[in-house]
């Protein structure tokens, strides 16, 4: 089974579950994830396995069911008194639990995590360079791994640091396009910490690798005061992402280019949209691809939209696909 045949059925939502209903959606649009959980033991895999082989207008929270406990751990207290939460971060919670429950990658990559000094034989060493990967499966199957140099201001020292993570944040701008541009674009930091001293640098990123799945989060909450104040303004995402050559590091640009690795292009799958002005308040729902077309998921109720209406809802956080 793909996404695009997955048959997509709506949970019951008796508690302020639908921060859960709404990221599950999108968990289970991630098809080889669905199928790893089939044969699982471990309580997420399971909890997402329960919520695969849910029947129309389940409740998810039953009672001592897996997802039951996954939620418990989440909030820290019993589900019976449950309160609104945040989508984007149950999903990054969710999503660093099945890390740990899914087999590891048994690549080079995965094993070269630490720091590493590179000179050019004859002056004294001008770069150091820090290594981040996932070490499960999981990072191979979701996320964007990004090269960040951090060049130190009045000296000739760089700072490389290689991050791999599961899901990408991006300003809530004008665009998405705008917002992985504005990710990888040139910028001040005053107080980087270079072995516990605040430097002022020059930030630059690119990408040096992208996986089957992309999870984007748009920034759409920022601390203010007790509260976070909600950025509820459109920002104009495509139903086809194309990500340019300019923003890979030059290895991986040369590859696309060459043919030896697929262009970075992907298609929506899905996403999240969270209606209200608080996040301790208001509505999560889903919108789902499947089928050849696009179901709005409010809880347990669905019905079909247009793709017109699709581009002009407010989407928190969005899930891609590699095109083929």
């Amino acid at each position: 089974m793909t996404h695009s045949d997955r048959q997509v059925v709506g949970f019951f939502n008796p508690r302020n579950s639908c921060f859960l209903n709404s990221s599950v959606q999108l968990l289970l649009s991630v098809t080889p994830l669905s199928q790893l959980c089939e044969t699982a033991s471990t309580p997420f895999l399971s909890a997402l396995r329960e919520a695969k082989r849910a029947s129309q207008s389940s409740d998810l929270l039953r009672p001592n069911s897996h997802m039951w406990h996954c939620v418990e751990l989440f909030v820290g207290y019993s589900p019976r008194a449950l309160m609104q939460h945040d989508a984007f971060e149950f999903l990054m919670f969710f999503c660093a639990n099945l890390d740990e429950e899914l087999p590891k990658r048994t690549h080079k990559e995965a094993e070269s995590d630490g720091w590493s000094e590179v000179s050019d034989g004859r002056h004294r060493a001008q770069a150091t360079q820090s290594s981040h990967y996932g070490s499960s499966v999981l990072y191979s199957l979701l996320g964007l791994t990004i090269r960040h140099e951090y060049h130190v201001i009045g000296s000739q020292k760089t700072i490389r640091v290689i991050q791999e993570d599961l899901m990408t944040c991006v300003d809530a701008g004008e665009s998405l396009e705008r917002g992985f541009e504005e990710l990888l674009s040139d910028s001040a930091v005053e107080d980087y910490k270079d072995d516990g001293v605040a430097v002022r640098c020059k930030r630059s990123g690119k990408i040096e690798g992208f996986s089957p799945y992309l999870l984007v989060a748009l920034k759409r909450f920022q601390s203010s005061g007790p509260q976070a104040a909600k950025i509820d303004t459109f920002v104009a995402f495509p139903q086809r992402l194309n990500i340019p050559s300019r923003l890979l590091t030059p290895t991986l640009s040369l590859s696309v280019t060459s043919g030896q690795h697929p262009p970075a292009s992907y298609s929506l799958v899905g996403f999240l949209i969270h209606h209200g002005m608080s996040l301790s308040q208001g509505h999560y729902t889903s919108v789902i691809h499947t089928q050849g077309r696009w179901l709005s998921v409010d809880d347990q109720r669905i019905q079909p939209v247009e793709s017109t209406w699709v581009r002009r809802q407010k989407a928190y956080v969005l899930l891609y696909v590699h095109s083929d």
